[in-house]
């Protein structure tokens, strides 16, 4: 609850206070795994890349000494992503794939859907939009399986925005109005700022102006 809604201080120390009481003991492996990467999660999201990597590659090194697949394939998912905010696009995407090949034989639907999802959004930005449309669909059918809205509501932002680049605007807010639906369900605010960005794009574009702004103060109150 707390990786998701904040305040982050708080979950920060609480995890380091766990993952040190887990290393000076003889706490199962697993979960000190579970401590790594909650905290390399936090810190990428503060921007403390040096500290977020370390903690994911441990994470990584426990889930393969213990054989716990749905460990390692969000290891590296987390090593992934921390590489993608460092523009380091072929590093991440060769980590996506490896993340996804060790998710589909563990199983892990929810964790496959994320991260077919961000090879979605990748695919956006590097212009491929037939490889982000396959990837967006994939993801959609993973997320609903394991029923995760947040992350279901991310990947309809994401259509809503690939079907924005095809220049298709009432395909787009028709995904976008469904994201946000999700979205609330979910309790899930980073995303629904991005959804807010997009109704403001094609308010902006259809001239509805007040509407724009008011979508737009949302996303940045969010």
């Amino acid at each position: 609850l707390l990786l998701v809604r904040g305040p982050f201080g708080p979950h920060h120390e609480w995890l380091g206070d766990i993952v040190d009481a887990g290393e000076a003991s003889d706490v199962d492996q697993g979960l000190l795994g579970q401590g790594f990467l909650a905290r390399g999660e936090v810190r990428r999201r503060h921007k403390r890349s040096s500290e977020s990597g370390r903690d994911f590659e441990r994470a990584l090194e426990i889930a393969r000494s213990v054989g716990d697949r749905t460990l390692e394939g969000r290891a590296l998912f987390g090593l992934a992503n921390l590489s993608h905010g460092q523009a380091r696009i072929e590093d991440s995407l060769a980590l996506f794939h490896e993340a996804l090949e060790v998710q589909r034989l563990a199983g892990d639907r929810g964790g496959e859907g994320t991260t077919l999802g961000l090879l979605g959004a990748i695919s956006i930005w590097l212009s491929k939009l037939d490889d982000a449309q396959t990837y967006f669909e994939e993801a959609l059918t993973c997320l609903r399986e394991a029923g995760d809205g947040r992350f279901e509501g991310f990947v309809l932002v994401g259509l809503g925005a690939l079907h924005f680049e095809h220049g298709e605007s009432k395909k787009a807010r028709e995904y976008v109005d469904q994201a946000l639906v999700v979205l609330d369900e979910a309790g899930e605010l980073r995303f629904t700022g991005e959804a807010m960005m997009y109704l403001t794009y094609l308010d902006w574009e259809a001239r509805k102006l007040d509407s724009a702004a008011r979508h737009i103060s949302r996303a940045l109150a969010i």
